[in-house]
């Protein structure tokens, strides 16, 4: 359920003809199967996302390639890695395994850890979809800060110290059942109408 609700704010902020890269999360195979976007350019290091996403009509694919993991049908690794870097897209989607109270974003893997840190560079939007128990967990390999991002969505609202560390890092933090009133003034357009702002990736 937590996936769920996620991915159910993640569709309302990619719009129609986005890019977008999504990284090898539970998350990002909710969002996958959740997605009713047309002509989406979508590229993953996710064998099990690139499985869902063949299933969409009008949508472009690229599934990096690298190293397979047999646990978690995830690519990684140095093959990896130079594959993303040779796109640029509107929006990136990453899921961690820890956010830290000094705003550190972590994995507890190296190699995933890598791959997240290639989708964040390659985008102009950098979105952190993350379910609430990861806040205040710290996990092996770092994978950037949290001033870096531009979007944090999450599964339920945060309490006053977690929201005050996303005002003072200026990251607007979304959850179900916001109001309009708690929505920040520059998520409210993405949020109801979504936003397409780069172009798409070429192969």
């Amino acid at each position: 359920m937590k996936q769920r609700k996620i991915a159910e704010i993640m569709n309302n902020l990619i719009a129609e003809g986005d890019s977008i890269m999504l990284d090898a999360s539970e998350i990002a195979l909710e969002i996958v199967r959740l997605l009713d976007k047309k002509e989406l350019a979508v590229i993953t290091n996710s064998a099990s996302v690139a499985f869902w996403t063949v299933k969409k009509p009008g949508w472009r694919v690229l599934l990096t390639g690298g190293t397979l993991s047999s646990k978690t049908h995830a690519f990684v690794g140095p093959y990896t890695d130079r594959t993303l870097q040779r796109y640029q897209v509107d929006k990136a989607i990453i899921s961690c395994d820890g956010i830290a109270l000094s705003t550190e974003i972590t994995d507890a893997d190296m190699y995933y850890a890598n791959s997240r840190k290639m989708m964040l560079a390659a985008a102009k939007e950098k979105i952190l979809a993350v379910e609430s128990d990861k806040f205040e967990k710290t996990a092996f390999a770092g994978i950037g800060t949290l001033c870096e991002m531009t979007t944090v969505v999450t599964d339920r609202k945060p309490d006053r110290e977690w929201k005050k560390i996303f005002e003072k890092n200026k990251v607007q933090c979304l959850y179900p059942d916001m109001c309009e009133k708690d929505i920040p003034y520059r998520a409210k357009s993405a949020i109801l109408k979504g936003v397409n702002s780069g172009m798409p990736f070429r192969v």
